[in-house]
């Protein structure tokens, strides 16, 4: 007991006197194990020691975990961007359903005139031509031959198609925020494991012991039973150095001298060892050895950032900033324990400019604690090192909503997005007011729809025109600074901001159309605008971009007038151009458009104005039938002679039935020359215009059957046609001559033939034999024997026969064969016939002939 008590009064105070009774008591029971304890071996020092073989053991197998972690967090992206193409190529299958639908099979797809797969178009920079609403691609026609095609749509309408509750930007969130969360939670594991891998360096020797984690090395079963009793009760612990170092001189404690020694030999640094005399330490550490990552210790740090070791420091900082993944380790770890986080966040960040790319890009922290490193920065580094790290690496900054408002000096921010140019893509709409217009001012926010809400003053918002007519309320708004920076940046704001307002179709015509006149507006948006933006242009004449006209005709965006067709034609070069056909076969411009007749004014070449394009219109193939039909209404000119080439027959006749083919000679010869059987038509639009010129009309049989068919004709106009030609015009048509023969029948007062026409109609075989009959009966008297021989002949059996004196045939008893035969006994030609068996007899005169 007098040895303690010498030693207790010679002490540091705040040493556990329990702590100092029991290594005396182990110093005289066991006084080699002591001896060899303080040179680091023995059995007690085994004891102690297989803590740290423990330690290092369980870490490593935590590692282990972590990379495994690791490696399902690589696997997790690659899973990601899997499922970011699967859920595209729906919407470019579905794309390529709708061209299938119109009778296309499609036979390959096409990109800048390549042929690409499918999957092509699953990448961030291909799918955006999907999204663009064109796709172009290969067919096979009727013919087997490779045909290109280029297929227009809305992309909205497909997004319906596929999903009518969610949009695909919406459905790409969502899988984006999953990613997200897993690999949040994988990261989050990983936090977890390195917190267990900080809790088992922190084990204490007694626990340790009493969960059975080490174990006592010793053969002596009471030195064993000593052993386990104080290090159990914590009587000797890891600080074991610090009571053996009373029994020996110095300025250092045993664990600070201990420590001196592990830096000296280099060893793998201990961050949470425990340290007395710190500023002894700093003086006895020789200056390189900072460069070395042995001096990494809690204690040691926090007395050297305090203190006055100016070139200690600097080569303390630029190991911290060597990125090495021990250094990063102990900065995190330091981070969190330190109370002199301000004054080393500080200090690091003037060293470590590379600080902010590697928590960003490199690190495995989480988003909370990539955060967490974000506001140190940002609250503690001089403004020319946040200059520094941000500089090209802004992105965080750019998409940080709360940027204004998670520090009080804002102008430190203020100064730090002036200096990087940085531009926000979101700011939180509580951002103090100041900050906002310091934004807005400086056009410091991306052009998107939820900036430009925010940095719209409130009293100047209104959120139906903001939403409509969004061009046309900001031109008008008087928010010049807002309008200058838009304009410079048209492709962008169309793109962000009127293409992603869906219900924006309501422009002012005189803000669209300046829009649309912008040369610095990108054609395709300008398209797409068109498309969504219901404001018709009254007159195309305002528009002065002859591609952006042709997209107003296409999409039917133009208000359709004569004159507006006219002025198309013209700046085409007197061209009937496929955007304008389009617009042309839409029904309800047809219809308008034919209730209006063009204008047959002169130019000063005395040229009517419309003249080419009426001549193109009916000329052009690929007008739809009801459109041409309606067209011909508001043509005001009849024409002779057309391009029979360029006109198929039913265009004729709607031509001709829309008095558009002018009733003269010329045209009917053009008409009979190339529309055989049109001709006729038009002499039915103006028949006793062309009966008065029947000498002049060439006529043949097929034009006078026609005529005898016309339901247009009366039969006083179709006589004066059937006494106008030859005969043979006539007798080669059945159908006319039969068309002759009743009418002279059934009225032969009225109608009078030649008597050449009527011997030709009586021999005609083919016609009805009883009318043939009529029409000799009433002919009879101006016909001699032989042509009445040549007549029964031409009746066929059993008339023929009469004609052969040597023949007595029957015929049979009518009134009208009555009549006949009595006739024929009148020329002599028979000598009777008998009333009983209705045969005819020849006289004996004739049968001797």
């Amino acid at each position: 007991m007098n040895e303690f008590h010498v030693y207790a009064t010679k002490i540091n105070q705040q040493l556990d006197m329990n702590k100092l009774l029991a290594i005396i008591v182990y110093k005289n029971l066991f006084p080699k194990d002591f001896t060899d304890l303080s040179e680091n071996r023995g059995e007690l020092f085994e004891t102690i020691s297989s803590k740290n073989k423990y330690i290092e053991n369980a870490v490593a197998e935590i590692n282990k975990q972590i990379e495994s972690i690791k490696e399902r967090l690589r696997l997790s992206d690659e899973s990601f961007i899997s499922e970011i193409k699967d859920l595209r190529t729906l919407y470019v299958s579905n794309v390529c359903e709708k061209i299938i639908s119109l009778g296309k099979g499609i036979s390959g797809l096409k990109d800048n005139n390549k042929s690409v797969s499918m999957e092509y178009f699953t990448d961030d920079d291909t799918f955006c031509k999907i999204k663009g609403g064109n796709l172009d691609y290969d067919y096979l026609d009727y013919y087997n031959t490779r045909r290109s095609g280029s297929y227009t749509f809305k992309f909205n309408e497909i997004e319906k198609q596929v999903n009518p509750n969610y949009t695909y930007d919406q459905r790409e969130k969502i899988v984006l925020d999953k990613q997200a969360d897993k690999n949040n939670s994988l990261r989050m594991n990983i936090t977890s494991l390195q917190e267990q891998i900080g809790k088992i360096k922190k084990s204490k020797l007694r626990d340790l012991l009493s969960e059975n984690n080490i174990k006592i090395y010793c053969n002596d079963d009471k030195k064993k039973e000593l052993i386990d009793i104080l290090l159990r009760n914590g009587y000797i612990n890891e600080n074991y150095l610090d009571y053996i170092s009373v029994f020996h001189e110095g300025t250092l404690s045993k664990s600070d001298y201990q420590f001196l020694i592990n830096i000296k030999r280099e060893l793998e640094p201990q961050f949470d060892y425990i340290l007395n005399k710190k500023e002894e330490l700093l003086k006895r550490i020789n200056i390189y050895m900072f460069e070395k990552r042995c001096v990494l210790n809690f204690n040691l740090i926090d007395t050297l950032i305090t203190s006055g070791y100016v070139d200690k420091i600097d080569i303390l900082f630029k190991q911290l900033s060597n990125e090495h993944d021990i250094t990063v380790k102990f900065i995190n770890e330091y981070i969190d324990r330190s109370k002199y986080q301000e004054v080393f966040i500080n200090k690091l960040c003037s060293y470590w400019n590379n600080i902010w790319r590697y928590i960003l890009h490199e690190s495995n922290y989480t988003d909370e604690r990539k955060e967490q490193y974000f506001l140190l920065v940002l609250e503690y580094a001089d403004i020319s090192d946040l200059c520094n790290i941000f500089d090209k690496n802004d992105t965080y900054i750019a998409n940080y909503r709360d940027f204004f408002i998670t520090s009080s000096n804002n102008k430190k921010r203020q100064n730090l997005v002036e200096y990087l140019g940085i531009v926000f893509k979101t700011i939180s709409s509580n951002s103090p007011v100041q900050d906002i217009e310091f934004i807005m001012k400086n056009t410091y926010y991306e052009i998107n729809i939820e900036m430009l809400k925010i940095v719209i003053p409130k009293d100047k918002f209104e959120q139906e025109s903001f939403n409509n007519k969004n061009y046309s309320y900001l031109k008008n708004s008087g928010l010049n600074g807002i309008v200058k920076y838009i304009e410079g940046e048209i492709n962008t704001y169309v793109k962000n901001i009127l293409l992603e307002l869906r219900g924006n179709n309501k422009e002012e015509l005189e803000e669209y159309s300046i829009l649309l006149n912008n040369p610095k507006l990108d054609i395709n948006l300008k398209e797409k605008l068109i498309q969504q933006v219901e404001t018709i242009v009254d007159d195309i004449s305002t528009i002065t971009g002859l591609d952006e006209a042709h997209l107003l005709f296409k999409y039917s965006k133009v208000r359709p007038t004569w004159k507006n067709v006219q002025a198309m034609f013209a700046n085409d070069s007197d061209l009937l151009s496929t955007s304008v056909i389009n617009f042309l076969n839409q029904e309800n411009n047809a219809i308008i458009l034919s209730k209006s007749r063009m204008e047959t004014v002169a130019n000063e070449d005395e040229v009517s104005i419309y003249s080419k394009l009426c001549e193109a219109l009916i000329h052009e193939k690929n007008i739809n039938d009801v459109s041409y039909k309606l067209f011909t209404q508001s043509i005001p000119w009849c024409y002779n002679s057309f391009k029979p080439s360029s006109i198929s027959p039913e265009r004729m006749r709607i031509l001709i039935e829309g008095n558009k083919v002018n009733k003269v000679v010329a045209s009917y010869d053009f008409l009979r020359q190339n529309y055989k059987g049109l001709n006729i038509l038009l002499v039915e639009k103006a028949p006793d215009k062309f009966i008065g010129i029947l000498d002049q009309l060439e006529i043949d049989s097929a034009d006078m059957e026609n005529i005898a068919k016309s339901s247009k004709l009366n039969n006083d106009m179709k006589f004066c046609f059937v006494n106008a030609v030859h005969e043979d015009v006539i007798t080669k048509s059945a159908y006319t001559s039969k068309f002759v023969l009743e009418n002279v029948l059934r009225d032969s007062d009225k109608y009078s033939l030649s008597e050449s026409l009527q011997i030709q109609l009586i021999n005609k075989i083919g016609l009805p034999v009883a009318d043939r009959i009529k029409l000799f009966i009433q002919i009879h008297n101006g016909i001699d024997n032989d042509i009445t021989k040549t007549f029964l002949i031409s009746l066929g059996n059993p008339y023929d026969e009469i004609a052969n004196p040597k023949k007595s045939p029957k015929i049979e008893r009518n009134t009208l064969n009555s009549v006949f035969m009595n006739i024929l006994i009148e020329k002599g030609i028979i000598a009777s016939y008998s009333e009983k068996t209705n045969q005819i007899y020849h006289s004996k005169k004739n049968m001797e002939q």
